[in-house]
């Protein structure tokens, strides 16, 4: 560290012990501590604790803030990637190709369930199922999925977006912060519980149903009006993921340059907050 003492380091998590530990070294040392957002913040998280935290919008910096007192600079530079108007005449498909994005711990038998549901209620051509990169991996339930009808299992090598524009509309877990990314390419997505292995608790990780951003399937897919999920969306949509997401519909390459900007600045100090 000494030999090659960098003026800053930078970090995607704020909970990781690695990362964690990481930052805490630069910090010692008098060195910048970057923090760039790879997930919304859930309700695990810590207080906000870096020299320059780069994060997606205003209700992430809410969400912290709600934790305790955020610790140095903060620039919402917005989610990744290019955004597109959300796109609601895709509820109008009369058969649809469906995605689904699951978690890296599967609930089976629901996985089965949403399936057959997708049949059955919509009338889908072609459901694409998107395994989580990090999956925990089970052969048989992952073979008996395989073999139901008009299922596409998609290679854990394809991109988020490669998948989400296939479909015209998602069906994610409630916990998951997929429904962001999916979200911002136009593409509606649906929060389902109990599709991933997880406590009652945590069902609503990162808030999106509470602070309704993302529409909740109800107790059974087969309950599910089409009709209702466009009229969730199409009030006040633009006003409300710009929220959560600081380029939404803007040109992010501005955001970009002031990015920079700031970055360059706090690298530069002499004394960093701690």
């Amino acid at each position: 560290m000494t030999q090659y003492s960098p003026k800053a380091i930078l970090v995607s998590s704020d909970s990781n012990p690695e990362e964690v530990a990481f930052a805490a070294v630069a910090c010692s040392l008098n060195i910048a501590t970057i923090f760039v957002s790879h997930a919304f913040t859930s309700a695990i998280s810590p207080p906000l604790d870096f020299s320059l935290s780069l994060l997606e919008g205003k209700a992430s910096i809410d969400a912290f803030r709600r934790k305790g007192v955020v610790k140095g600079e903060v620039f919402l530079l917005g989610l990744e990637g290019c955004s597109v108007p959300l796109d609601l005449n895709r509820f109008d498909q009369s058969t649809p190709v469906i995605g689904i994005f699951a978690t890296k711990t599967v609930n089976w038998p629901m996985l089965e369930s949403v399936i057959r549901d997708c049949h059955s209620s919509f009338n889908a051509v072609k459901i694409l199922i998107r395994w989580h990169p990090d999956m925990l991996y089970q052969p048989d339930s992952f073979r008996r999925v395989q073999n139901l009808p008009k299922v596409e299992l998609t290679p854990q090598t394809s991109s988020l977006s490669d998948v989400a524009l296939r479909c015209d509309w998602v069906i994610a877990p409630s916990n998951s912060h997929v429904h962001l990314p999916i979200l911002k390419l136009g593409i509606p997505s649906i929060a389902i519980s109990h599709l991933s292995v997880s406590t009652d608790e945590r069902m609503d990780l990162y808030d999106f149903l509470e602070n309704n951003l993302v529409y909740p399937v109800p107790a059974t897919l087969k309950e599910l009006s089409l009709q209702a999920v466009k009229a969730f969306y199409a009030a006040n949509w633009s006003e409300k993921f710009y929220a959560y997401d600081a380029a939404y519909l803007k040109n992010s390459t501005d955001l970009e340059v002031e990015a920079l900007a700031v970055i360059r600045r706090v690298v530069n100090r002499k004394d960093h907050v701690c």
